[in-house]
């Protein structure tokens, strides 16, 4: 089943959700970045503002360091990246995900002030 490849944050087609979403990022792949954000940000905020959002706010062209840590509350599971270089300075970075129909899916806790 192709979902269960998208389901363990940790490991997707052999890095982790973030990498696979930077990947998306790079490449220009937004309709896919919306196919992986969580339906609670698509209701939340509106699939054309996220896709503007991805378009045209959201940095995430850095070098993204290693999975450093992996934690769970509840349904939401962050995953913290240690990054070696964010405008010549090094920092932790968290990615807020949870699983949906078998998929990690990106949650999106605002659009204003996102942290990367």
């Amino acid at each position: 089943k192709l979902t269960a490849l998208f389901s363990n944050p940790r490991l997707i087609y052999g890095s982790s959700f973030g990498g696979f979403f930077q990947t998306l990022y790079r490449n220009n792949q937004f309709d896919l970045m919306i196919a992986f954000t969580s339906k609670k940000s698509k209701e939340q905020f509106g699939i054309e503002v996220i896709r503007d959002f991805y378009k045209n706010k959201f940095k995430f062209d850095f070098k993204l360091g290693n999975l450093s840590s992996y934690t769970e509350i509840k349904d939401t599971i962050f995953l913290t990246y240690t990054s070696s270089s964010i405008y010549g300075t090094r920092r932790k970075i968290v990615i807020n995900c949870l699983i949906e129909n078998d998929s990690t899916k990106f949650l999106l806790p605002n659009l204003n002030n996102y942290p990367f």
